[in-house]
């Protein structure tokens, strides 16, 4: 039998609406390098920050955070503009984390030794233990924040439409302005309302899609 070391917990970075974005998950043998790709979430967004975590836990927050970096020099352009992510662990427990725009060129990265700020095995231990038991609120958690994203996306989407000419020219003026007047309001309700049950967020997203497509 051959004893393989592992990660002992997962390795991330916290997304939008403080997402536990998993890279390299729980008790992947080591070495390991493996990369994905995440999404500026403003427009024009020259600067992106990367906070890394170390935890099992669906709240990036809830986690252990080992570091953060900020790439910078990314194109003034739409959201959703891709970033490549690399994380690599080596034997000796030392983690690797680069970020890298391809269209111009820009990369940036930190070296996690196991020094800076990781945790002891009890700790490791209990971390495990409580996300066992937070389990269902973490599920709970998940599916608000990403209600939330996806209110949030379709009123971007909407919003850049009716500024387009051949979108926009189909409705009235008054219709247009009912239309902006309920995606202000979907934009505030985001903003201020952190307890909003979930049915309520698909509720209204329901009812722009239905409004709209009239």
């Amino acid at each position: 039998m051959v004893l393989l070391d592992v990660t002992p917990l997962s390795l991330g970075l916290a997304t939008k609406g403080d997402l536990m974005s998993v890279v390299i998950p729980r008790n992947t043998p080591i070495p390991v390098k493996m990369d994905d790709v995440f999404l500026t979430t403003e427009d024009n967004q020259s600067t992106a920050s990367f906070p890394v975590y170390e935890g099992e836990r669906t709240k990036a927050s809830e986690n252990n955070l080992l570091d953060k970096f900020s790439l910078s020099g990314l194109p003034r352009i739409p959201r959703g503009h891709a970033i490549n992510v690399m994380f690599e662990l080596d034997y000796d427990g030392i983690l690797k984390v680069s970020a890298e725009d391809e269209t111009t060129g820009s990369k940036k990265g930190i070296t996690i030794t196991n020094e800076k700020g990781r945790l002891s095995s009890a700790e490791i231990k209990r971390m495990i233990e409580e996300a066992a038991f937070f389990k269902e609120e973490d599920k709970k958690f998940k599916k608000m924040v990403e209600a939330k994203n996806a209110l949030d996306e379709y009123i971007y989407r909407m919003e850049k439409a009716m500024k387009n000419f051949d979108v926009s020219s189909k409705v009235s003026a008054s219709e247009k302005e009912t239309i902006m007047a309920a995606f202000r309001k979907g934009k505030r309700l985001l903003r201020s309302e952190e307890h909003m049950r979930l049915q309520c967020l698909r509720t209204i997203l329901r009812s722009y899609k239905i409004f709209v497509n009239q």
